[in-house]
């Protein structure tokens, strides 16, 4: 709910207002979605205490899983909607994914779990590439 009212506000401030107070607006509202996927995930592994231990490396998978779908979103509605600040977020959570992926999640794996992640996360980034290559630079028109 938090993130909906912060992202109400931020569609619906008025003209008046200043440009730096809708972006503000927007990106609490960006922040506290991501927080709360965040949380979500935790909870599903956790229950209700949140502050123990992290029980298994799926969790950590997960949580990867869960912010790479959240980006994706993130650009299908900033193609959409032709929104180049959501484009920028979801930029931003992707690289953050791709680091957290290479950094951590990776170090843990071995053998054929490795290659699965490797050509997963490649075929995500490969499909985001072409959105960006066909739909948002298209080539200009052969002329005859």
């Amino acid at each position: 709910m938090p993130a909906l009212a912060a992202f109400a506000a931020a569609r619906f401030a008025g003209e008046g207002r200043p440009v730096w107070l809708r972006r503000a607006l927007g990106g609490a509202a960006l922040a506290l979605a991501f927080a709360f996927l965040t949380l979500f995930v935790r909870r599903a592994f956790a229950g209700p205490e949140l502050d123990g231990p992290f029980e298994s490396d799926a969790e950590w998978y997960v949580y990867s899983a869960v912010w790479l779908v959240f980006a994706l979103a993130l650009l299908t509605v900033g193609v959409v909607r032709r929104s180049q600040t959501l484009r920028l977020a979801s930029a931003l959570i992707a690289v953050l994914v791709v680091l957290k992926v290479f950094l951590l999640d990776l170090a843990g794996l071995g053998g054929v779990w490795r290659a699965v992640s490797f050509i997963g996360l490649g075929g995500v980034l490969i499909g985001v590439g072409l959105v960006y290559q066909r739909l948002l630079f298209p080539k200009p028109a052969a002329s005859a």
